[in-house]
């Protein structure tokens, strides 16, 4: 039992040490975007992360309970998903960013949300379209247009599969007649 006490003990301040990782010496975290651990939407998060400097959570796809969490100073860290509603409770962010419907974001975590925490939540199937929408929301000028090219290039390479790159668009054809 004391063995057993003793790690628990020890899991907690690990924990603890890790979360204050997170904190931001310069300004406080006044948004924490959330989203899945999938390409489309970690792409969307990396940029709006190069702008605000705000961390964010890649929800687990698949089996798996660890949640990463990208801090405002590039570090990374995991937590266990049965974390989820202490260290948001303990980052303490004003808004929170959700990105994607319910296969990246399970409404089970949006429910552990504070209620007095404001969320967005951008849950069209359309990335191009939730990078524009978060364009409007933060005035983040380019964040739509960078991602557009993220995720063009994402669909090229054949990373994320079934999409059809943009293309540009084609000068008019004329048909003259023939005479």
């Amino acid at each position: 039992m004391k063995v057993l006490s003793k790690l628990s003990i020890i899991s907690l301040l690990l924990y603890i040490v890790g979360c204050a990782g997170i904190e931001n010496d310069k300004e406080e975290i006044m948004t924490l975007i959330i989203t899945g651990n999938n390409y489309e939407s970690r792409a969307l998060a990396e940029h709006l992360h190069e702008r605000n400097n705000q961390p964010f959570m890649l929800i687990p796809a698949g089996q798996t309970n660890q949640i990463y969490v990208n801090g405002p100073k590039k570090q990374v860290m995991t937590i266990d998903k049965d974390r989820f509603f202490s260290f948001v409770n303990f980052v303490g962010p004003q808004q929170i960013i959700i990105l994607g419907n319910e296969s990246y974001v399970p409404y089970s975590y949006i429910q552990q949300i504070n209620p007095n925490i404001t969320k967005y939540i951008f849950d069209d199937a359309d990335w191009e379209l939730i990078a524009w929408q978060v364009e409007e929301l933060t005035g983040y000028t380019g964040l739509a247009d960078d991602y557009s090219k993220s995720y063009n290039e994402l669909v090229r390479s054949g990373t994320i599969k079934g999409k059809q790159p943009a293309q540009p668009p084609r000068e008019p054809s004329v048909n003259y007649p023939k005479n």
